[in-house]
């Protein structure tokens, strides 16, 4: 890993270490994003049921967070391995695990998705969900995530959707900003890395599909969820009901409307391991 690389991971690991609880809580208010992020995981678990994998089936999520798809999992009677470079998280995790009674179907490790510490072909189902944002080097971290995967095994990931409505909405997101924005950021990483701050970044769905198919990962299933945010100049357009019902409004004409769908605000796809 570069120096830069480094820096850029430990600046990460360390917001996630002092925000663990809003990642534990923010699931369970009543928020656009609350709702969006609820959306983005039942997603991913319906995908996952529809697998019907057997009980016991390895399965790592990746960037686990508060672990809330872990517990799903491991209700659901897989083998998970709950994984994230945040100390606090993977505690976090651990008690939670405990105290629901899935200590004997969960186990968290603290890991550098670059380096994982697992074995070739060691999972069936390999997740990682809102991850890719917060990552130096996405590509080599999904040529990581496939090499643990096994043959046949399917791997779930989502990103920021670069694409997403607000797009058109927000001047700050305008394709012609791109040099400001990535000026902006180099000339006030440092000054945000002091206060404990990170950055994330979004990709475009055609990317995402690339570094998934560089690494083996063949693609079979892909959808946006979610709408918003909904600003103009980094101030919200909408109060949060307002904007939650629009959110709602939009998913469901979405599903009619495929040219709208794709401007979600998160991308999701599943992809299979080549054999």
């Amino acid at each position: 890993m570069s120096a830069s690389g480094r820096r850029k991971q430990e600046v990460v690991e360390r917001y996630f270490d002092s925000e663990a609880s809003y990642w534990r809580d923010v699931y369970r208010d009543e928020s656009l994003q609350a709702h969006v992020y609820r959306r983005r995981m039942e997603a991913a678990v319906q995908w996952i049921d529809e697998l019907g994998l057997p009980a016991g089936t390895r399965a790592l999520d990746v960037g686990c967070g508060a672990g809330l798809l872990s517990l799903a999992l491991a209700s659901r009677g897989l083998s998970v391995t709950a994984a994230d470079a945040s100390s606090e998280m993977v505690a976090l995790v651990e008690r939670q695990a405990e105290e629901r009674g899935l200590g004997d179907k969960l186990r968290a490790r603290q890991v550098d998705v670059h380096r994982l510490p697992f074995e070739d072909g060691e999972f069936q189902l390999v997740v990682a969900l809102g991850l890719l944002p917060w990552l130096h080097d996405p590509g080599g971290a999904i040529r990581e995530m496939a090499r643990v995967l096994a043959p046949g095994g399917w791997m779930i990931v989502t990103a920021d959707n670069r694409a997403r409505l607000n797009l058109f909405v927000e001047p700050r997101e305008s394709p012609l900003l791109t040099p400001v924005r990535v000026a902006y950021r180099a000339l006030t990483r440092s000054s945000r890395e002091r206060r404990g701050g990170a950055f994330s970044d979004r990709h475009l769905p055609g990317r995402v599909d690339r570094m998934l198919k560089a690494a083996g990962i063949e693609p079979r299933r892909r959808t946006t969820v979610g709408f918003g945010p909904f600003t103009f100049i980094g101030r919200a357009l909408l109060s949060n009901d307002a904007a939650a019902r629009v959110h709602l409004r939009l998913e469901r004409t979405s599903v009619k409307r495929p040219a709208l769908r794709r401007l979600g605000w998160y991308y999701v796809v599943a992809g299979q391991k080549l054999s």
